[in-house]
């Protein structure tokens, strides 16, 4: 009898923390989670050497992110102008590069 009611004091503890993780793990998913319109080109070698491809400015001028992909193939929409959606990944920029994302969308631009 005393272990069951240990069991029933403990489980809504139990459940309310893990609540209080989910919930504050959603809430830093959002944040991080950007969308993008540029052109795509591929990386080349570049001075902060990370990511395969890289999200232009229309005209070219501005360096906008470094990009990396599991899934799409990014190489069907080089030299197109795009919108990419994605998780930042941290730790980035460094050496004066651009903010790094793992893409898991990308299309048209509108």
């Amino acid at each position: 009898m005393a272990a069951s009611f240990r069991i029933f004091v403990r489980l809504p503890l139990v459940l309310m923390a893990f609540a209080a993780l989910l919930f504050t793990g959603c809430a830093g998913d959002a944040a991080s989670r950007p969308t993008a319109t540029g052109r795509l080109e591929e990386a080349g070698i570049t001075t902060f050497q990370y990511g395969t491809h890289l999200l232009v400015s229309e005209d070219g001028s501005t360096l906008l992110w470094a990009l990396r992909s599991g899934g799409p193939d990014l190489d069907e929409w080089i030299g197109r102008m795009v919108t990419v959606t994605g998780v930042e990944v941290s730790g980035y920029p460094v050496e004066n590069g651009p903010p790094y994302m793992e893409v898991t969308g990308i299309g048209p631009a509108p």
